[in-house]
């Protein structure tokens, strides 16, 4: 099977030292030939529009490093190939509170079929500077 990794820091290098003796080949999308896995499978460089089709065509499953990876590119990729943690999953952990939220509404959801799952939900919406210093400077 060929793995394709959105970034290739650290962790792709662990991912790929992992999966050669299981026999896959891994494939990185990375920003330079200097990043950590680049030496451990073939690397695509993200400079130019088409390299992400590239990258898609040759993986026939991909993850990523990083909550950080940007959503349009897991978009794109999904296109062409499985991705794992899907697009919606990648949106829903790039933001506390969105994540937070879904946690709460999934654990409502089962707690109708179920019985009641005690949760404790606090959000602190701060808008303005002021508020945000108020906050955690107090």
């Amino acid at each position: 099977m060929k793995i394709g990794v959105l970034g290739a820091g650290q962790l792709g290098r662990m991912l790929a030292l992992s999966a050669y003796p299981l026999g896959h080949q891994m494939r990185f999308l990375a920003l330079s030939e200097e990043d950590p896995s680049s030496l451990l499978g073939k690397t695509y460089i993200n400079n130019h529009s088409n390299v992400i089709e590239l990258f898609s065509d040759d993986s026939d499953v991909v993850t990523y490093e990083s909550e950080n990876t940007d959503v349009s590119i897991v978009n794109k990729v999904s296109k062409k190939s499985k991705v794992y943690p899907s697009e919606s999953s990648l949106h829903h952990t790039q933001h506390r509170g969105r994540e937070k939220i879904l946690m709460y509404q999934s654990l409502t959801k089962s707690a109708k079929n179920q019985k009641s799952i005690p949760v404790k939900v606090r959000f602190t919406i701060l808008s303005t500077v002021e508020e945000r210093k108020t906050y955690f400077l107090s």
